[in-house]
């Protein structure tokens, strides 16, 4: 009867280590499919950046150029 015990014993250990080892390589392969790129993220946050910035300068020139216009405009009075 011990003999049993510790044969389902070693047995139930045995599984107990598959088991881990099965639910570690799983997460491994969920992190890598779900996992990003940090390289890939800087360089589109790069391209938002200076998208951003060149958006800033073509606010700024239509700001001087609507400036520039109203002032060459005559004034009544």
């Amino acid at each position: 009867m011990a003999s049993n015990v510790g044969t389902l014993l070693d047995n139930a250990n045995n599984n107990l280590q598959t088991q881990q080892a099965a639910v570690s390589q799983a997460q491994n392969v969920r992190q890598q499919l779900s996992g990003v790129s940090l390289d890939e993220e800087a360089t589109i946050l790069l391209q938002f950046q200076q998208a951003y910035e060149a958006s800033s300068k073509l606010i700024n020139i239509l700001d001087q150029l609507s400036e520039d216009t109203i002032n060459m405009l005559p004034t009544t009075t």
